[in-house]
């Protein structure tokens, strides 16, 4: 789950697409909140509060999607060039990595202070500088080390997806949407290929694409519609239906609806990344505590709510302390150079 850049384009001076933007920050909200509700509920018994979370995880395709449109949304409107890769990358990463280093520093902490407290049951704190080292470049899967924190396998999708567009999207946006449809197939097939359980990934990127291009007008629109069909229905077959029914879903919402402006809904959606980052290893560890002194499910929901109160909180705390200085930080890093004769609309962040 990554920032996707919508908020700098949302402040900029486009008013054209601000309705679909906040419709992009609710669905990011929204997909934080699933992903960590389910697994504040998939530890428990195979009983009603379990089975209210059981499909949650969907949210991590729901934010592939949503990647998958707001990154090229956001390039194409700052008129981006190739020249400008290197000081987008570097905004990526400044707006990005500050909140995912920090967060690994809080998993260590609170695992060695976990191991320490009376009582302890868990699993010893067992990490090396290694297994830190290859969590910094995202090659986890190239290594026999094990992620420090369930969730941050999808941010490697997403750090390969950010590198991808920034040298791919000034070519393949000036030419038919098809030729980036056999580039993502060639991918997905190699997915399928190395993979036991393809994640689709590649193809989820892609439908957010063609909502992308239906939005900027790219391709005729009929175009459009008939690569989001075609990916979709790969992801009936190559993954499983309920993943085809959220990429859906999600493109239909991201496309034609506009999301009433609900605060809480611009609130998820701001401390999204924070909340995904932190769920696991603070409200994941209050379950946890909590279990010893539950029975049935009544308690377990009120465990679980406790622990999504102490996810948000943290989430909260961690957006206005380190997330959003990253942010306007990165906001700092000019994409274009000072001398660009190229008129600034807005900047993906």
């Amino acid at each position: 789950m990554v920032d996707d850049g919508s908020r700098t384009v949302a402040e900029g001076a486009i008013n054209p697409g601000s309705q679909q933007i906040f419709t992009v920050e609710a669905l990011r909200g929204i997909a934080a909140l699933s992903v960590t509700w389910f697994h504040m509920t998939n530890t428990y018994s195979l009983d009603w509060v379990r089975h209210s979370g059981f499909y949650g995880w969907l949210g991590v395709e729901m934010f592939f999607v949503i990647s998958g449109f707001i990154i090229p949304y956001s390039l194409h409107r700052s008129q981006y060039k190739l020249s400008y890769f290197p000081r987008f990358f570097l905004r990526r990463l400044v707006r990005l990595e500050p909140p995912y280093l920090v967060s690994i520093v809080l998993i260590l902490l609170i695992w060695e202070l976990a191991a320490r407290a009376p009582g302890f049951a868990g699993v010893p704190p067992s990490y090396s500088l290694g297994q830190i080292f290859a969590h910094f470049l995202y090659v986890i899967p190239l290594t026999h080390y094990s992620w420090l924190n369930i969730v941050y396998w999808t941010l490697a999708y997403e750090f390969v997806f950010y590198i991808l567009a920034g040298l791919l999207w000034p070519v393949l946006s000036q030419r038919s949407l098809l030729y980036t449809g056999l580039f993502v197939a060639f991918i997905q097939a190699v997915d399928i290929a190395v993979s036991d359980k393809p994640t689709g990934a590649a193809l989820l990127f892609f439908v957010g694409i063609c909502c992308a291009r239906k939005v900027l007008k790219l391709d005729p629109r009929w175009l459009s519609l008939i690569a989001s069909v075609i990916a979709i229905v790969a992801l009936y077959w190559i993954v499983e239906p309920v993943v085809a029914f959220i990429a859906f879903v999600t493109a239909f919402f991201i496309a034609f609806v506009d999301v009433p402006r609900i605060r809480i809904l611009g609130f998820l959606g701001a401390i999204s990344y924070s909340l995904y980052l932190l769920h696991v290893p603070i409200g994941g560890r209050v379950v946890n505590i909590g279990r010893r002194f539950i029975d049935g499910p009544f308690q377990e929901l009120l465990l679980s709510l406790t622990a999504l109160a102490v996810s948000l909180l943290a989430a909260m705390v961690f957006w206005k302390c380190i997330e959003e200085p990253a942010r306007r930080a990165s906001r700092r890093v000019m994409l274009r150079a000072p001398y660009s004769s190229v008129p600034s609309q807005s900047t993906p962040s």
